[in-house]
C-alpha cells in the first residue's frame, strides 16, 4: 500500500480547510524554515505531519468545484467591526470604503493598503455616507450648519453644499438620491453629481417618510395617522408612474427598489418581519414565504436573510436564498465559516458582502461572495 492510499483511508472524509486557514498555512510556510530537529522526530510524529500536509495538499488541489464564482475573506487591519457593518465594496476597483469618527477610508484589497480619503467635521458623519469608484458623498455638521459633501474621487475636488441634512442617501453611477431633513417637509431629491444641481422629486408634507432608489426609479412611502401611501417615480422625467395605498401592513422596517419591484420588510404587530413586494407596473402586492429573519438584502433573484434562531438573542446568521414562486429557497452549499455572519448587502455587480464576527485570527472579517 503506498502512502497516498494509506492517507486516503486514514483521513476523515469531511476534512476541509477554509480560505483563511489556507492563507495562514501559506504565510507560515513562507516565513518559517523547517526546524533542524525534524529529522530526529519519532516515526509517529512524522506520519502525523505527513497526514496534515497531505490534507492541505488535497484541499488546495483536489477540492470540488464551488457553486460560487468567488469567495474572498478580507481582514481590514486596526479596524473595529462597527466601522465595517456598512462599508461599501467597490467591485470596479476591488476596494472597501469604510468610515470612522474622523473620516472615510479606502482599503485596497489586493495591495492590503489603507488610505484616508476624506475628513469629517462631526463624528455622526460616519453613519451617513455612500461611495462608488467615482464619488464619495456624506452628510456632515460644521459651523452650526448641516452640509452635503461631494468628493470627486478622480479629481479630488470637494464640493460642500450648505443647509442640506441628507438621509437615505443612495448612490448609483452619477446619480444621488436623498431626503433633506433640513427642511420641514423632508422632501426627496435626485441630483446628477456631474452638475450637482438638486431636482425636487417629492414633497412629503411633514409626514413620516421612507425612500429607496434603483435604476432611475424612486419609491417613497408616506405614513400618517396609521395609513400609508406609496409613490413610485421615474427620476429621469419626474413622472409619477405608480401610487398605492392598500399596503398589506402599515408599519415598515425597510424598503428596496429591485428591477421592476419594490420590496418591503413589513413589521407585523407581533414584532416579526414579513417580506413582500409590489409590482411597479401593475401595483399588485405579493408576500414571500421566508423563515423568521431580522434583516434582508436583495439582488435580482437572490435573497440574503439574517435568519433568526431564537428571538431576543443575538443568534441570527446570514443565509442565502433564491426567490422562486414567491418562496425563499435555500441556496445549496453556502460557505461555512467559524463566526456569526451579520449585515448582508449586495454590491451593484451582485457580490454579497457580510461581516463575520470573529474576535480572533486578526479581527472581524469581511466575506465577499459572488453567486
Amino acid at each position: 500500500m503506498d502512502l497516498k492510499q494509506l492517507l486516503n483511508e486514514t483521513l476523515p472524509k469531511d476534512i476541509s480547510f477554509s480560505e483563511r486557514e489556507q492563507q495562514l498555512v501559506r504565510e507560515r510556510v513562507r516565513k518559517k524554515k523547517t526546524p533542524a530537529t525534524l529529522k530526529f522526530l519519532p516515526l509517529a510524529a512524522l506520519l502525523f505531519i505527513g497526514v496534515i500536509g497531505y490534507a492541505l495538499f488535497t484541499s488546495f488541489t483536489n477540492s470540488t468545484a464551488s457553486p460560487f464564482t468567488s469567495h474572498e475573506e478580507v481582514i481590514v487591519p486596526d479596524t473595529y467591526q462597527s466601522a465595517l457593518h456598512w462599508s461599501v465594496y467597490v467591485p470596479e476597483t476591488h476596494e472597501l470604503i469604510f468610515a470612522k469618527e474622523d473620516g472615510a477610508y479606502s482599503y485596497a484589497i489586493g495591495e492590503r493598503l489603507t488610505e484616508k480619503i476624506a475628513s469629517f467635521a462631526d463624528p455622526g458623519a460616519q453613519y451617513s455616507y455612500v461611495a462608488n469608484e467615482k464619488w464619495l458623498v456624506w452628510g456632515d455638521f460644521d459651523n452650526e450648519d448641516y452640509t452635503l459633501n461631494i468628493l470627486n474621487r478622480k479629481s479630488k475636488e470637494l464640493t460642500v453644499i450648505p443647509s442640506i441634512n441628507p438621509i437615505e442617501l443612495t448612490l448609483e453611477d452619477d446619480t444621488l438620491f436623498y431626503a433633506n431633513f433640513y427642511t420641514n417637509d423632508h422632501s426627496h431629491y435626485v441630483m446628477d453629481l456631474t452638475t450637482q444641481i438638486p431636482k425636487l422629486l417629492h414633497t412629503n408634507d411633514k409626514r413620516t417618510t421612507r425612500g429607496a432608489y434603483q435604476n432611475h426609479r424612486a419609491a417613497i412611502l408616506n405614513s400618517f395617522e396609521g395609513s400609508s401611501t406609496l409613490f413610485v417615480y421615474d427620476t429621469l422625467t419626474g413622472k409619477l408612474i405608480q401610487q398605492q395605498s392598500n399596503l398589506p401592513y402599515t408599519s415598515l422596517y425597510n424598503m428596496y427598489v429591485v428591477e421592476d419591484r419594490v420590496y418591503f420588510d413589513f413589521a407585523t404587530e407581533n414584532g416579526r418581519l414579513e417580506l413582500g413586494y409590489m409590482d411597479i407596473q401593475s401595483g399588485a402586492f405579493q408576500m414571500i414565504e421566508t423563515p423568521e429573519y431580522s434583516y434582508s438584502a436583495i439582488h435580482g433573484n437572490y435573497l440574503a436573510l439574517s435568519v433568526v434562531d431564537r428571538w431576543g438573542e443575538d443568534t441570527d446568521d446570514v443565509e442565502l436564498f433564491t426567490i422562486e414562486n414567491n418562496k425563499a429557497v435555500p441556496f445549496s452549499d453556502f460557505p461555512k465559516v467559524k463566526g456569526r455572519l451579520v449585515t448582508p448587502q449586495f454590491a451593484p455587480d451582485g457580490t454579497l458582502q457580510m461581516v463575520e464576527e470573529n474576535y480572533f485570527d486578526g479581527g472581524p472579517t469581511i466575506h465577499l461572495i459572488k453567486p
